[in-house]
């Protein structure tokens, strides 16, 4: 048996950092076949660039991604959706293992790309339970003294992409770029939702726009 460990990346800013949980054994001994076929093709990826031997190559796929393929139990139980940017790759986006109060994020699989949850969030947790689009949703609690909820309420579940109360409260960045999704701030009368947004649901190519390259 082994011990699961996290691996992380970003430099000492720990907005830009995320994190990934690992598997040495898996990571080392891959029991699936499609984490062997990744390993395989960043590895011919990396030789056609010129970039080193089958052992640099692999160090250098892991460096860019999470390490564990997203069929893995690991990271299938911290799974929320497909990644608008790399979802015909595979990728996903999922809960940050490291985030705590104040600290909260989404994160993809494959690509730079973060979303940050409101500061005033205390605990997030993905349920088993799903949106219309099939997205699993989010339990959150909010600070008593910064909740957004109408009465005071401090616990609510929601869509990631796919929430009025969220919508004008999470910050999305891709590498350097960072900008905050457009929508109404307190929740009002939103705040009771049962987790499924009532606002439209922004398209592929909507969110690319919104997060990427601007």
């Amino acid at each position: 048996s082994y011990e699961l460990c996290l691996y992380k990346l970003g430099g000492s800013d720990s907005k830009s950092s995320r994190s990934y949980p690992l598997c040495p054994g898996c990571y080392n001994f891959p029991p699936f076949k499609d984490d062997a076929a990744q390993s395989t093709g960043a590895e011919s990826t990396a030789a056609a660039d010129g970039g080193g031997g089958p052992g640099s190559a692999r160090r250098a796929a892991m460096c860019l991604r999470c390490p564990m393929p997203e069929i893995h139990p690991i990271i299938a139980k911290l799974r929320i959706c497909a990644c608008p940017e790399t979802e015909a790759e595979g990728g996903v986006l999922m809960l940050d293992p490291a985030g705590g109060p104040g600290n909260w994020r989404v994160i993809s699989t494959r690509s730079s790309l973060i979303f940050y949850l409101p500061k005033s969030v205390i605990s997030a947790k993905v349920l088993d339970r799903e949106d219309d689009d099939g997205c699993r949703l989010l339990s959150l609690e909010f600070h008593k003294d910064q909740t957004p909820l109408e009465g005071g309420a401090t616990k609510h579940v929601a869509s990631l992409l796919n929430d009025e109360l969220l919508e004008g409260m999470i910050t999305a960045s891709h590498g350097s770029t960072s900008m905050r999704r457009r929508g109404g701030g307190r929740g009002g009368g939103r705040g009771r939702g049962r987790g499924r947004g009532r606002g439209k649901r922004m398209t592929e190519a909507e969110m690319k726009m919104s997060f990427h390259g601007f």
